[in-house]
């Protein structure tokens, strides 16, 4: 009836102690560790550094026959006064930790796992709480890849303790700190692992970002992705890619694809920038005294290419279109209105021509910046004009 038989298992040591009893066909397991004592022991036998934890695990199993090829398989683990610490560093501070699952499994003849079927996993924990639910899942066999249907994982998530999470992990400065309730949905599809198409959508709503005694603040903040794969043809497409806050929205799609040992990539989209949002960023953050008023609303398209196999001369083998307006700029002694800064560059040779109102005269700057030699070689056109009628102040 399989290969797993427990007539009667019981398991007692310094630091982990277990009954279990059954078979495939149905059985039922409960484990529980000192989290504590258990690291200790393994101390002994692998390095693991400064390592160290606490708590209290407790983990029950459960396997039920719902048919001869069918089976149920349930349980529950909980860690409490779970921590985790390397060093002084405090990776998980001391919490209680949740996680319940329920899933079913296609047995063969000979009572071996062939596919898991529909499957639930439930977790609470200091960072958050949330769900993960799939239909099946198909390990790889042979040369066909692995196929997972239906992934859904949808998380509600606490910026406060992601923030501690990525101080801890040295992924963010620990003069910068993120807050505000994090709502996660995310699915995965396609033919295969090695074909996976994946959406994403957060909400933020209400985020704040702050630095030392500086913040910023959002009513909501949302990014939207959809995005598809071919892993062993090394093409990858983000079909769709949103982000909304008050000063920037973005709306755009990209391609990385591969061909004949050369890589091509594509960026295409339309960021639309309330300038008036951004100086208030610009003033906060950097200290920087201009005052800019005006929406830009800038399409940009961007093309770029490997040459012999690698990323470079990226100026020679990439094209780019965009823009940027802006009603006035006043700061530092300048005064500038109706500005358009037009950008192109194509056929290693980038062209910009800017022109605006500056200080009730007017300023025209047409350059060029040559890349096809060894170095860049910067123009402008003959008897140019660039400043015409401009008061000092």
């Amino acid at each position: 009836q399989g290969d797993i038989n427990l007539d009667a298992l019981t398991v007692s040591s310094s630091f982990l102690s277990a009954r279990g009893s059954g078979n495939m066909d149905a059985m039922s397991l409960n484990l529980k560790a000192n989290i504590g004592a258990a690291l200790a022991e393994l101390r002994q036998f692998i390095d693991i550094g400064k390592l160290a934890s606490t708590g209290a695990l407790d983990l029950s199993l459960q396997i039920d026959s719902e048919s001869a090829n069918l089976r149920n398989v349930s349980g529950n683990l909980k860690v409490d006064g779970f921590e985790l610490k390397d060093g002084k560093t405090t990776i998980s501070p001391k919490d209680s930790l949740e996680l319940n699952f329920a899933s079913s499994l296609q047995m063969d003849s000979t009572s071996q796992p062939q596919k898991v079927g529909p499957s639930t996993v439930r977790f609470n924990s200091w960072l958050g709480e949330g769900s993960i639910n799939f239909n099946s899942l198909s390990p790889a066999h042979e040369e066909k890849a692995a196929v997972l249907s239906g992934l859904i994982f949808q998380g509600k998530l606490d910026l406060v303790p992601v923030t501690t999470l990525l101080h801890a992990l040295e992924k963010l400065p620990k003069e910068q700190k993120l807050s505000g309730p994090a709502n996660l949905m995310a699915t995965l599809s396609g033919k295969d692992l090695d074909h996976p198409a994946i959406s994403v959508e957060l909400d933020i709503a209400p985020f704040t970002y702050s630095q030392g005694d500086t913040s910023f603040s959002e009513e909501k903040l949302r990014v939207a992705l959809e995005a598809e794969a071919d892993i062993p043809g090394k093409n990858y497409n983000v079909k769709k890619l949103d982000v909304a806050t008050k000063p920037v929205k973005l709306a755009g799609s990209a391609a990385l694809l591969s061909k004949d040992n050369e890589q091509s990539a594509q960026v295409d989209g339309t960021s639309t920038t309330d300038l008036s949002e951004l100086s208030g960023l610009l003033q906060k953050f950097m200290d920087l005294q201009l005052t800019m008023t005006g929406v830009s609303e800038t399409p940009f398209n961007l093309k770029s290419r490997t040459s012999g196999g690698e990323w470079k001369d990226i100026a020679k083998n990439t094209e780019l279109t965009t823009s940027l307006q802006a009603e006035s700029i006043n700061g530092y002694g300048l005064s500038i209105e109706a500005l358009t800064l037009p950008v192109k560059l194509q056929g290693a040779i980038g062209e910009i021509d800017l022109q605006a109102k500056v200080n009730r005269g007017a300023m025209q700057l047409k350059p060029k910046v040559d890349f096809s030699g060894d170095f860049p070689v910067a123009s402008l056109p003959e008897n140019s004009e660039i400043f015409r009628e401009v008061g000092l102040t």
